[in-house]
């Protein structure tokens, strides 16, 4: 068994077979769907970390709408075609975005993103968003001019720590955690895919100790004392 700790603070180990132990305070259901997990989420958060410290330009955070209800396929060519168009356009390496469903009737989709941006002028990524939506949807409307938005100007999220930086996204996050999507409903850039790093299994028991976690495998619940019987089997078997 081999264990981790997220940028995060949050632990998950893994036999390396498919087999892997979540560590929480909660006890949650394992979806096999297009759903923000608990896994998916200590990974969105712990992205966003690190991208705010490996930062190169400066970090924009966007939500992105649509001018008419479009499906989830849709919307997700549109917003893998408008990551292309801005790393080939802007040299940008560096990204995170999830969907959420607006909480009205019409359950419109939208996307929220944080990209590491050398300075772009707003108009321009509207440019290039309305442009993407016009090639997944092959609308011929009249496209909107604040479809693409910045947030509220009483948040300086440029200035924002990278602990900071991760709860802004968790805020919109939090609430998809129970959403079944069609689609895949989060993505980020490779270079931020590190987001965990191995530790040995005494320093995972002195963490599940310090922060009086439960042991999560599967459906099976259990505390400190099986996480100790499995760490002393495996100095066992060396």
């Amino acid at each position: 068994m081999r264990y981790f700790l997220y940028q995060n603070g949050d632990l998950c180990s893994s036999s390396g077979i498919g087999g892997n132990m979540d560590f929480c305070k909660e006890i949650a259901k394992n979806k096999r769907s297009y759903t923000i997990s608990k896994s998916d989420y200590r990974t969105i958060v712990s992205s966003a970390i690190l991208l705010a410290q490996r930062k190169v330009y400066k970090l924009v955070f966007l939500t992105a709408t649509f001018p008419v209800v479009v499906s989830e396929k849709e919307g997700n060519v549109a917003i893998t075609r408008f990551i292309s168009t801005i790393k080939r356009k802007y040299d940008v390496r560096e990204y995170i975005w999830t969907k959420e469903l607006q909480s009205n009737k019409e359950k419109r989709l939208h996307y929220h993103l944080i990209i590491d941006l050398p300075f772009i002028p707003i108009k321009d990524l509207q440019a290039d968003w309305n442009n993407s939506v016009r090639f997944a949807t092959k609308f011929d409307g009249v496209m909107l001019n604040n479809s693409l938005r910045l947030p509220p100007r009483t948040v300086h999220f440029n200035k924002m720590d990278a602990i900071a930086v991760a709860k802004y996204m968790a805020k919109y996050i939090s609430k998809e955690r129970t959403i079944e999507y069609e689609k895949p409903c989060w993505s980020f850039s490779r270079g931020i895919r590190d987001v965990r790093r191995e530790i040995n299994g005494q320093e995972c028991i002195e963490l599940v100790k310090k922060r009086g976690f439960i042991a999560a495998y599967g459906n099976k619940y259990f505390g400190i004392t099986m996480l100790k019987n499995e760490v002393s089997t495996k100095k066992e078997r060396k």
